[in-house]
């Protein structure tokens, strides 16, 4: 009985080892990096309390690109872009993903399409 365990942990060592070997060697990297962005709409308030668009240069640390929106309100529409393939508008939370290499650089943005009848405080984030 002892010996099958110490076989299975044996074996089970090895193919744990292979996998992180295999991960490694593939470049993934299980850590994505990611900025937050909030935007804001007072009605009746000067354009200098807006807060009507937010853009990042990144370069991507992983595999796949993705823009949420957790937030929306007011009636807003909020439009959220990549240059590596993201385009989408949001009248209320969800999220758009593109696939993209590693090492890429990208411009993403975040911006009301239209501000609504009344306050509104989009949020989001862009995971790269």
């Amino acid at each position: 009985m002892m010996k099958n365990i110490k076989k299975i942990s044996k074996n089970l060592f090895v193919v744990a080892s292979l996998m992180a070997c295999l991960l490694c060697m593939a470049g993934v990297n299980t850590q994505a990096a990611s900025k937050d962005w909030s935007l804001r709409y007072i009605k009746g308030a000067p354009g200098s309390d807006q807060i009507s668009s937010w853009s990042k240069s990144v370069t991507t640390t992983c595999g796949t690109t993705t823009m949420k929106v957790s937030k929306v309100g007011g009636g807003a529409t909020i439009m959220v872009y990549t240059s590596n393939g993201i385009a989408a508008l949001y009248s209320g939370s969800g999220s758009s993903s593109v696939q993209t290499t590693k090492g890429t650089a990208i411009y993403a943005s975040a911006n009301f399409q239209s501000t609504g009848s009344s306050n509104s405080y989009p949020s989001g984030s862009l995971t790269y």
